[in-house]
């Protein structure tokens, strides 16, 4: 993808930017910045594409991107719609590591930190106990300056580099890539597959939005997804089904047509594909109690 480069504003009282996210919806811009962020996330749901992975995100994720790595973070539908009360909330905190230094950075009780940082060339998302303890200390670090905001990121990147408990966002490390001018062309793609996954979407329609040959569309979306077409867009379609198995009481088979499939044997397959586990597998793990 061609993602925007994103500039966080910087003060010279601050090494440390902590920005709150309270709106209807998330950025949801392709864009890289050279700082490592950590998110975490208070309410809101969407689709959370890093590197060359889509994955679902709702409130209490907490994740990491690394320095340079393109993201977008895409609320559902819902809170695009005009009159919605939907609240995405979310605070992430940025960092730079050249700004806390190569020598501090490498000292030896910085080791675990360091290969957490590197790892995060990834993104990661975490798990368990981790993840529920930084969530609030990620809130609590708008609310406090100075030193304490700075002892409060070392105890974060503390826990988060001695937890197992975690996954990795990309399949592989993507740094920022090319120019900034095919934004536009991306994001009226990516926009379109949002807007339309639940259709019968034909090549010629969206290599049309992209103003491309459907040849042309092909190969330029293959280099910058790291995906073809079809593959991108079955992981938005399986990525919401998965959110329909663990908020709805619809059935197996009304999912499918539902995210976009018309035959119950390719949704399984690609389900089975992208998730390691079955439709069936997945609701008996994952489906919330009360449903």
């Amino acid at each position: 993808m061609k993602p925007i480069f994103f500039q966080n504003p910087k003060t010279k009282e601050k090494s440390i930017h902590v920005q709150v996210d309270r709106s209807a919806y998330f950025f949801d811009h392709l864009h890289y910045h050279p700082e490592v962020q950590i998110t975490g996330l208070v309410s809101g749901e969407g689709t959370l594409i890093v590197g060359d992975r889509i994955k679902r995100f709702g409130p209490g994720d907490v994740f990491m991107l690394g320095a340079n790595l393109p993201h977008v973070v895409r609320s559902d539908e819902a809170y695009y719609e005009p009159g919605s009360r939907l609240i995405s909330h979310g605070t992430s905190v940025y960092f730079s590591t050249m700004e806390l230094g190569d020598v501090f950075m490498g000292l030896p009780e910085m080791a675990s930190v360091s290969r957490l940082v590197e790892d995060a060339s990834r993104g990661i998302i975490f798990k368990g106990k981790a993840r529920d303890k930084c969530h609030s200390m990620i809130q609590e670090m708008s609310r406090i300056t100075g030193v304490n905001r700075l002892i409060m990121l070392l105890e974060i990147l503390k826990v988060l580099s001695e937890t197992d408990e975690y996954e990795f966002l990309s399949s592989v490390a993507i740094g920022k890539q090319g120019k900034e001018t095919d934004n536009k062309r991306m994001k009226d793609t990516l926009a379109y597959m949002f807007n339309h996954y639940q259709e019968d979407i034909k090549l010629e329609d969206v290599a049309a939005v992209a103003n491309m040959s459907t040849t042309a569309f092909c190969r330029y979306f293959k280099q910058r997804t790291r995906k073809t077409f079809s593959s991108f867009l079955n992981e938005i379609r399986i990525a919401n089904a998965c959110k329909m198995l663990t908020s709805s009481s619809m059935s197996i088979s009304q999912i499918c047509y539902q995210s976009g499939f018309n035959n119950v044997a390719n949704f399984n397959r690609q389900f089975k594909r992208i998730n390691n586990l079955t439709p069936s597998e997945y609701l008996k793990k994952f489906r919330r109690p009360e449903m």
